[in-house]
């Protein structure tokens, strides 16, 4: 799985873009448990996505965009 290999070095800072586009609910729950589980505290995780519902439990900031501007 690339979003494994891409996170074994645990470089410090993760950008993800809808990494989760075409799993479907099961894969989509376990990616982003996993996530939630491996990511350490020294690590600044960058997640993107349309579907709030992907965002791993463990983000503690959020910026939501509307038109392309920072929505309230």
């Amino acid at each position: 799985m690339l979003l494994a290999r891409a996170l074994v070095k645990r470089p410090p800072l993760v950008i993800l873009d809808e990494p989760f586009q075409g799993f479907d609910a099961d894969a989509t729950a376990r990616c982003r448990a996993w996530l939630d589980t491996e990511l350490s505290a020294d690590q600044t995780l960058l997640f993107v996505t349309h579907e709030l519902s992907e965002l791993p439990h463990s983000a503690t900031q959020t910026l939501r965009l509307q038109k392309g501007r920072v929505a309230g």
